[in-house]
C-alpha cells in the first residue's frame, strides 16, 4: 500500500519555515488546523534570525488559520483535545551547531515537559515519504560500485548539471530544505555526543546502501571507526544524489515515485576490483592476492550487478570504457536522462576537461585510477577468475558486454613493477580505504542492522553507545526514519540492506 499523507495537522512554531510549511501543506491537500505561536521573539535560537515574527504571524492570519498561544495549546493537549499530528516549523539546524542550539530538539523537549510523551512532534521532513513531488529537470540519482569510475562519471555529470534550469518546483525545494535541516540535526547530534566521549580529529558521513548513510571518524590519537546502515532520507534533499547503493526494489520504487531518473556507471569487473584494491595499496598485489578480500568484494560486486540487471530497463547504464573512449553519445544520453540541454560539439571539451588527470576536483591525489579494459591482465590469473566464477560472473560479463572471464592464464601472473606512489594512503570519508579491509565488522543489537568497526575496543564502545541511544532513535523516528515510523510513512524493509552486507 502506498503511504498516504495525513488529512489534517497542527503546526508548532513561528519561524522562517512556518509559511513554507503552510504553503506546502496547501499544495499537498493537507489541512492545517492551527499554528502554535512558540513566542520566538525573545529567544536566542537559530530560527529567530533573519526574519520577522510579526510578518509570519500576519501571514498565518491571512491564510485564516487559527494562531494559538503556547498556553492555550498546552491546555488543549493536556485535556486531550489535540487530535491531529503536530509538525514542527521551528527548525533551522546547520552543520556545526550543538543539540542545545537546535530549534527542533528544543521544541520537542518543551513539548515533552509540558504535555508528556503522548503527543510526539514530527519533523516536516517525514512528509516526504508520502508527498507528491513533481519531476524537476536537473534532479538525478547516480549509482556506482566502488572502483567502477565514480569519480570521473560524477565530475562529468556535475559539469552537465551546470546547464540545469535554476528554478526548482517549490514543493521540491521546500521539502529538500526541511530534509537538509533534519540531516544537520542528526549529524550534529552524533558528532556532539561522540565529542563528549572522545577527541575527534575528523568526522564525515556519506550516502550508503539506500536509505542509509555511513559515518566515519578518526580520533586525535589516530584511531578510526565507521558505522554503516544509519537511517537517512537525504535523497529528498540532494538534487544530485550520489551513492554506492545497489539498485534494490526499494530504490527503484522510491525514485520512480519521485520522478528522479536513475543512472548507473559500470566497469569491467576485474578492472573495478583492481581499482578498489589500488585505493588500499599500490601496487595492488598484496590486496588482490588475499583470497578472503577478493572473494568478499567479488561477492559484493555480483550482488550490485545482479540488482542492476534486474532493473536495467529503469536505469540508464553508462560504461566507464565508453567514457574514456570519448564517446559523445554517452554524454548525450546522460544529459537527456537528467533533462538538461547538450550539444554533441561540446563532448570533446568536456572530455578534455576531465579525462586523464591525476587529480580531479575534490579528490585525493591518485584517487582517479585511470585505465582501460586490459590493465587487469597484469594481475589476474586463473585463481583470481575462479573467485568470480564462484559468484556467477560468467552471465554478468555477458550481460554488460565484457570479456576475459574464460581466458586462460597463469595461476599467478607476474605483475609489472610499478614505481612507489606518494599517494598510497587513500581515504573514504575520515578513514583510510585500508581500514575497511582490516578490522572485522560487528553487528550491533537491534532491528536496524548497524555495522560497526573500530581500531580500539574503547572507541567501538563509545560509538555504539551513541548509535544505540534513545535520543538519536527519537530523532530518526520524528523524521520518518528507522523502525517506528509515522502512519504516513511506508516502513522500510531492512532485509534489503541486510542482503548486501556480511
Amino acid at each position: 500500500m502506498s503511504p498516504r499523507l495525513p488529512e489534517a495537522i497542527g503546526v508548532y512554531g513561528v519561524s522562517g519555515h512556518t509559511l513554507n510549511l503552510l504553503e506546502l501543506c496547501s499544495r499537498l491537500g493537507v489541512q492545517v488546523e492551527f499554528v502554535v505561536d512558540d513566542e520566538p521573539d525573545d529567544r536566542r535560537e537559530a530560527h529567530t534570525q533573519g526574519w520577522s515574527a510579526f510578518n509570519i504571524r500576519c501571514g498565518v492570519e491571512n491564510r485564516r488559520i487559527p494562531l494559538w498561544s503556547r498556553e492555550a495549546f498546552f491546555r488543549a493537549a493536556k485535556w486531550g483535545t489535540v487530535n491531529v499530528p503536530l509538525f514542527a516549523a521551528c527548525i533551522g539546524s546547520e552543520i556545526g551547531r550543538t543539540p542545545d542550539d537546535d530549534p527542533f530538539l528544543n521544541a520537542a523537549a518543551e513539548l515533552r515537559r509540558e504535555c508528556g510523551p503522548s503527543l510526539p512532534l514530527w519533523h516536516p521532513a517525514s512528509l516526504g515519504a508520502a508527498a507528491r513531488l513533481p519531476k524537476c529537470p536537473g534532479r538525478v540519482a547516480f549509482f556506482g560500485f566502488r572502483g567502477c569510475g565514480n569519480v570521473l562519471a560524477q565530475a562529468l555529470a556535475g559539469t552537465l548539471l551546470q546547464a540545469a534550469p535554476a528554478d526548482i518546483h517549490p514543493n521540491v525545494s521546500w521539502m529538500a530544505n526541511f530534509v537538509e535541516h533534519l540531516f544537520a540535526t542528526c549529524f550534529n547530534l552524533i558528532r556532539t555526543r561522540l565529542s563528549e566521549r572522545i577527541a575527534i580529529a575528523k568526522i564525515d558521513c556519506t550516502p550508503e546502501e539506500y536509505p542509509t548513510m555511513f559515518v566515519t571518524l578518526t580520533t586525535e590519537a589516530g584511531d578510526m571507526a565507521a558505522v554503516l546502515n544509519i537511517p537517512s532520507n537525504r535523497h529528498f534533499a540532494q538534487y544530485f544524489y550520489w551513492t554506492h547503493s545497489t539498485l534494490s526494489d526499494e530504490v527503484v520504487a522510491e525514485f520512480s515515485r519521485l520522478h528522479i531518473p536513475l543512472i548507473a556507471i559500470v566497469r569491467h569487473p576485474f578492472e573495478t576490483i583492481l581499482a578498489l584494491a589500488s585505493k588500499c595499496n599500490r601496487p595492488p598485489d598484496e590486496i588482490i592476492n588475499d583470497p578472503e578480500w577478493l572473494d568478499h568484494h567479488a561477492e559484493g560486486l555480483a550482488i550490485w550487478l545482479r540488482r542492476l540487471r534486474a532493473h536495467r530497463d529503469r536505469a540508464l547504464v553508462i560504461r566507464y570504457e565508453d567514457l574514456i573512449a570519448r564517446d559523445p553519445g554517452v554524454l548525450e544520453r546522460m544529459a537527456g536522462a537528467i533533462g538538461v540541454p547538450f550539444a554533441r560539439d561540446d563532448a570533446d571539451r568536456l572530455y578534455d576537461q576531465h579525462l586523464f588527470r591525476d587529480l580531479l576536483p575534490g579528490t585525493a591525489p591518485g584517487h582517479f585510477n585511470r585505465g582501460g579494459q586490459d590493465k587487469w591482465k597484469r594481475y589476474f590469473g586463473s585463481r583470481h577468475r575462479d573467485a568470480f566464477l564462484r559468484h556467477g560472473f560468467r552471465e554478468l560479463f555477458a550481460e554488460f558486454g565484457y570479456e576475459g572471464i574464460d581466458e586462460p592464464g597463469e595461476p599467478t601472473p607476474a605483475p609489472v613493477t610499478e614505481p612507489s606512489k606518494p599517494f598510497q594512503v587513500q581515504y573514504s570519508g575520515a578513514v583510510t580505504h585500508r581500514f575497511f579491509s582490516e578490522p572485522e565488522w560487528e553487528r550491533l543489537p537491534g532491528e536496524v542492522p548497524y555495522l560497526l568497526k573500530a581500531t580500539s575496543p574503547s572507541l567501538g564502545r563509545s560509538v555504539a553507545e551513541v548509535m544505540l541511544s534513545e535520543e538519536l532513535a527519537a530523532v530518526f523516528h520524528a523524521g520518518g526514519m528507522g523502525l517506528e515510523t509515522p502512519p504516513w510513512v511506508k516502513p522500510f524493509d531492512w532485509s534489503e540492506v541486510r542482503a548486501t552486507v556480511r
